[in-house]
């Protein structure tokens, strides 16, 4: 799934991600937070944040959830469709490989969603892949085979090579869990024209394997045809062609064991017992517990077929052991989902805490500010209604006096013009 990501690694930040990458097991998020806040609010810093986080996924998923959240944020506070479709993408990824499978698929969707809105379409193509694998892991086969046949189409269109091929052999996994084998075959095949133009030693021993188990399986099956079984002896045969221990010791621990079942159908006893072994050595040497267990299972019904019911028993009593352990580990693994479901259930509740307490306090300023601008608009319009009034007051007593002083000078005019009236009739 993490190679499903790979392509978008194109940008001038390589080295600097380079860097970052040095630092796995050292870096924590607080350092990325620190190296942040040199970079500009930008489209580009985004990208670089889910770039960053796709770096920490082979070491740290907790580092690499939480540097993509940061890159969404800063998507969110952009507006970016682009670096918001990385940021889900990345998210998905890292709950993916912890196996949180309903909260990788809500993440692939919501990436999707942004990838459709840009018209991304390797983008919607690589998130296509994803979400069909999960849909395959939780047994809806027909949900996988519409996104991963979707995903085919439009990688068509874009002639992207490498990721076809992963898409063919996804469809061609479907296919072969629903029991159809002659499409799985197709497509199996088309994938192994890709990997054979693209040298890809490893991708062509897995896809020969995984043609060969259509028809035998991962256990004795006896209703295996003898044609059936010549056909998938022919692949494995193929398959080991390509690969060589050091290489991809799972895959080539159960090439062997297959190989051994195969032989085992076709009468060739000593044979398939030789390549039982081998692949179980191979299984303990590597302590792959699947391989192991795998290897075991086998090896009971060869020794049942050949009457052999101690060995038959003993390898059953190894099985029955190794399946407690893988149990075991699987409820481990559950246990971590579950608290991986309940931190990130417990941290979503608590940001939506905090964007409400955000919101409340927000409310709270506004009403502030609009309180604060009330009393002070209040404040101005009472001063200006105050200077008004006593300009106001102030032309009206000088009005009040220009009249009183006119008055007063009029009849000063008058007794002075009565005096001399007066005086000359005395005269």
């Amino acid at each position: 799934m993490i190679m499903l990501f790979i392509g978008y690694h194109q940008r001038k930040l390589f080295f600097s991600i380079c860097y970052l990458v040095s630092l796995a097991g050292v870096a924590q998020i607080d350092e990325i937070k620190e190296i942040l806040k040199s970079k500009p609010h930008t489209e580009e810093t985004a990208i670089w944040l889910c770039d960053t986080a796709f770096t920490f996924a082979g070491n740290d998923l907790q580092i690499t959830q939480q540097i993509a959240e940061l890159a969404l944020e800063k998507a969110r506070q952009l507006d970016s469709d682009l670096a918001k479709a990385r940021a889900y993408h990345v998210i998905g990824i890292s709950y993916y490989e912890r196996g949180v499978y309903e909260r990788a698929l809500e993440s692939y969707i919501d990436a999707l969603k942004y990838y459709e809105k840009i018209g991304n379409r390797r983008g919607q193509a690589l998130i296509k892949i994803n979400i069909g694998i999960i849909y395959g892991l939780i047994s809806q086969p027909e949900r996988a085979k519409n996104y991963l046949l979707e995903s085919i189409k439009i990688l068509e269109t874009l002639n992207d090579s490498l990721n076809l091929g992963k898409s063919y052999s996804n469809v061609a996994v479907n296919y072969s869990h629903i029991g159809l084998r002659d499409s799985a075959i197709f497509y199996y095949n088309k994938a192994l024209v890709i990997r054979q133009a693209q040298n890809d030693s490893i991708g062509i021993a897995s896809t020969f394997n995984n043609i060969a188990n259509i028809y035998v399986g991962d256990t004795f099956n006896i209703d295996v045809k003898t044609s059936e079984a010549q056909f998938a002896y022919k692949n494995f045969v193929e398959a080991l062609k390509f690969i060589n221990e050091g290489d991809r010791d799972i895959l080539l621990s159960k090439i062997y064991t297959g190989l051994g079942r195969t032989l085992s159908e076709l009468g060739r006893t000593n044979e398939a017992l030789a390549y039982l072994n081998k692949g179980l050595d191979l299984g303990i040497r590597i302590n792959s517990k699947t391989c192991q267990q795998l290897c075991y299972r086998n090896l009971k019904w060869f020794y049942q077929r050949q009457g052999d019911y101690k060995a038959a028993l003993d390898y059953f009593i190894k099985e029955s052991n190794m399946d407690k352990e893988l149990r075991s580990a699987e409820v481990a693994k559950q246990i971590d989902q579950l608290n991986i479901k309940y931190e990130t259930e417990r941290k979503e509740k608590e940001i939506v805490e905090l964007e409400q307490l955000r919101i409340i306090d927000q409310g709270v300023r506004n009403l502030l500010i609009m309180a604060i601008v009330s009393v002070t608009l209040l404040a101005i319009l009472l001063i200006l209604y105050v200077s008004q009034k006593r300009r106001k007051d102030k032309l009206i007593s000088n009005l009040r006096l220009q009249k009183l002083t006119t008055d007063i000078n009029a009849k000063n005019k008058e007794i002075t013009s009565y005096t001399l009236n007066f005086l000359q009739k005395i005269n």
